[in-house]
């Protein structure tokens, strides 16, 4: 899940967590282990990652089937 920003990020993945019963990955622009975080995801049978302009094109995650784009979304998490 590609979001607009940290606060942004951190919402949905709480809500994830929430309504999956499952932590995910939290990525973002400022991390410095954000390159070894999604290297771990690739190789890990984690479901979820969340992510502020670190997961985009160029990126190569072969099993992810979905990617979802909340960029100016605004839903019950950002209220």
């Amino acid at each position: 899940v590609i979001t607009i920003d940290k606060q942004h990020a951190e919402a949905v993945a709480d809500l994830l967590a929430r309504v999956t019963g499952e932590t995910p990955v939290l990525v973002t622009s400022t991390d410095p282990d954000a390159s070894i975080k999604i290297n771990r995801f690739k190789a890990s049978s984690d479901k979820w990652i969340v992510a502020v302009r670190m997961v985009s094109e160029g990126v190569d995650i072969p099993r992810l089937r979905v990617g979802v784009w909340l960029l100016g979304a605004m839903g019950a998490a950002d209220r």
